[in-house]
């Protein structure tokens, strides 16, 4: 099994529970707008390196961004998706990415 699945069911709990429970101050738009940049910048990435887009990572990158990053500016939210994802996709030894992009 991938473990991924399971990065994301807890970060995706996390974010949930965060919401709902403990009242984050997470705004929806800005999590729209990590979601679609990341999603989008790693599809660029995937199919520029010739590689088979795969939405887990960039999902992953999205939930802990949105858990991380606190800024009433959806630009800014956007930017630092785009900048994690493609950061990830620059900065690899043996074709695996050296560190959590979100935590960049």
């Amino acid at each position: 099994m991938d473990p991924r699945w399971l990065q994301l069911a807890s970060l995706g709990t996390l974010l949930t529970y965060g919401l709902f429970a403990l009242d984050f101050e997470v705004r929806p738009e800005n999590v729209a707008a990590i979601a679609v940049t990341a999603q989008v910048v790693q599809w660029l990435a995937d199919t520029r390196q010739g590689r088979r887009w795969d939405p887990k990572s960039a999902a992953i990158s999205t939930l802990s961004l949105s858990l991380l990053l606190l800024t009433n500016s959806v630009l800014v939210a956007a930017l630092a998706a785009a900048f994690a994802i493609g950061s990830k996709s620059l900065l690899r030894v043996n074709v695996k990415h050296v560190f959590n992009p979100a935590n960049l």
